[in-house]
């Protein structure tokens, strides 16, 4: 029996232009592009590594490229983790049949020795949380002891630390220091403590990951210094078990992240890329700017793509380095053609290649999956369904395709719903795409917010264990959204630390609910506040709103 032999590529676009000399003007040789119409492929095994970099304004279609990429790398049997910061990546999940992490649910613990001492993970931990949270050395040598003091204590206790356990030990340091350590160590509890929640997260097994294909949603960690110490974390376990590997013949994972400038600090992309190949380990690195790479993965990468660009700095700095010097007009051609690039398309620089070529990257997704993944990027508040329909309907699908296309992000769990009633302009059903309480919190409190904007009322969604639903102006005002379910005392509790610090403390509620929570602050149902006027909000915000006369 004949076996058909997996071919070592996969064609993932086409190459529209390439770079290359046509003409010669009075003995200088000048470069132009020529045009062109082959295939395009994607073979891990050709470039002298592993490693991409990807670089393209927001829309440009760096994302449907890495989801092209990505598809490709599956069909190879390679496998690969997608380091998600906005859940963009979860209709594509489902397409590849990938695994969906929640990262603020499937936790990353960075205390794990992983192989090293105690002495010399304190001191990456130090590196990394100094890196994250600009902590200077005064603050830092008193970290690096409480870091010290937690792994002894653990370590006789026979646990393994976590952030609960730092922050412990810096209130025993607390009790014990003077006045000037206290400050110090005051500064740090209310830095560290937004790395922890309430939840009790479940350990991620990076054994597991590395033998699948998976996405971790980083979305619902609702801080950028929570998702920066997350992605650091996970790529230095990644790190740590490939060097435990043997080295092999090709590519055998690839750890996937977009928006890599959360890092960009950091040594360990650098250190991946050093070393990756040996391993069979790639990187591929989504960032808006090419100057925020980091620069040893950039001169570790076998490929450079490079989408639309128009800031002067940028474009200049990306057209040299993918000409790779002036001479013969490549630079002027390569800026002209960043300037010029439709969405879709990209330059790229190729170690297989001598010359920069132009590809136009193929669709990643079938139509329904395009229309579930139009919907995830644009819910990341709350959307209404009109507002569904209306953006789908824009797009050039059908009113029954869109209602599909509904129906299978909720059924996936990729789109949650909860419905308002008896709230004027706001009634029906609103989405979200994840959830940090329930549906009716989320949205409710997004909704709210969207309120308080339409009046010209500035707020921030916070929603978070560590602070108020809502926040307004300047620490002005906070709004809690109350479902019921919380125990009254706890709810007394948490009202009583918002008014320490906040003027104005509201309670909204569900229908019929306020009355429960009015001895604790000003409280009302979400009906009445949403069929308020702008005058009325500003009253029970304590926000002055300037009318018309």
């Amino acid at each position: 029996m004949l076996f058909k032999k997996q071919k070592p590529y996969r064609e993932v676009g086409t190459i529209t232009k390439k770079l290359g000399m046509r003409r010669i003007y009075f003995g200088d040789r000048r470069y132009e592009w020529l045009n062109s119409n082959e295939r395009f492929l994607f073979a891990p095994n050709s470039g002298l590594n592993q490693h991409i970099c990807i670089i393209g304004t927001s829309g440009s279609g760096k994302s449907n490229a890495c989801k092209v990429i990505a598809k490709s790398i599956v069909g190879q049997g390679i496998k690969l983790a997608i380091l998600d910061p906005h859940g963009e990546y979860t209709a594509f999940a489902e397409s590849i049949g990938a695994s969906i992490y929640d990262a603020s649910k499937s936790s990353i613990n960075v205390f794990e020795l992983d192989g090293m001492s105690e002495r010399e993970k304190a001191s990456e931990l130090l590196a990394m949380l100094k890196r994250t949270f600009r902590i200077g050395d005064v603050q830092g040598y008193t970290l690096h002891n409480c870091l010290m003091y937690t792994y002894r204590i653990c370590r006789q206790k026979n646990q393994t630390p976590n952030i609960k356990s730092l922050l412990f030990t810096i209130k025993v340091f607390y009790n014990k220091a003077d006045l000037k350590e206290k400050r110090i160590l005051q500064s740090l509890e209310k830095r560290l403590s937004i790395l922890d929640t309430e939840r009790s997260p479940n350990s991620c097994s990076i054994e597991k990951i590395l033998s699948e294909n998976s996405v971790i949603v980083l979305q619902n960690l609702h801080n950028p210094e929570s998702q920066s110490i997350y992605i650091e974390g996970f790529l230095r376990k990644i790190y740590a078990n490939m060097l435990s590997m043997k080295k092999g013949d090709g590519p055998r994972f690839y750890a996937i992240i977009d928006e890599a400038a959360k890092i960009r600090e950091s040594d360990i992309l650098a250190k991946i890329a050093a070393e990756g190949r040996k391993y069979g380990f790639g990187v591929i690195a989504l960032s808006q700017r090419a100057k925020e790479m980091d620069k040893g993965l950039r001169a570790n990468s076998a490929m450079f793509l490079s989408f639309y660009q128009r800031e002067p700095e940028e474009l200049n700095y990306i057209a040299n380095y993918i000409a790779g010097g002036t001479e013969g007009s490549r630079f002027i051609e390569v800026k002209k053609a960043l300037r010029t690039l439709q969405r879709g398309n990209a330059v790229i620089l190729d170690s297989s290649r001598k010359d920069p070529i132009i590809v136009r990257f193929d669709g990643s997704a079938s139509r329904k999956e395009s229309a579930i993944d139009k919907i995830i990027s644009i819910s990341r508040g709350a959307i209404s369904e009109n507002e569904i329909m209306e953006m789908l309907k824009g797009a050039g699908y059908g009113a029954k395709e869109a209602e599909g296309s509904i129906m299978a992000a909720l059924c996936q769990k990729m789109l949650f719903c909860f419905e308002l009633k008896d709230c004027g302009d706001y009634s029906g059903k609103w989405y979200v795409r994840s959830l940090r309480n329930s549906a009716e919190h989320d949205v409710s409190v997004n909704v709210i917010a969207r309120k308080l904007t339409d009046n010209g009322i500035a707020c921030t969604v916070y929603n978070s264990t560590n602070g108020p639903d809502i926040i307004i102006g300047s620490n002005d005002a906070a709004i809690e959204y109350e479902t019921g379910s919380k125990a009254h005392a706890a709810t007394a509790d948490m009202i009583s630390r918002r008014k320490a610090i906040y003027k104005n403390v509201l309670i909204v509620t569900g229908a019929g609910r306020d009355l429960a929570y009015s001895g604790l602050a000003g409280s009302l149902s979400i009906n009445k506040m949403l069929l308020m006027d702008a005058v009325q909000i500003g009253s029970i915000t304590g926000q002055k709103i300037r009318t018309t006369p």
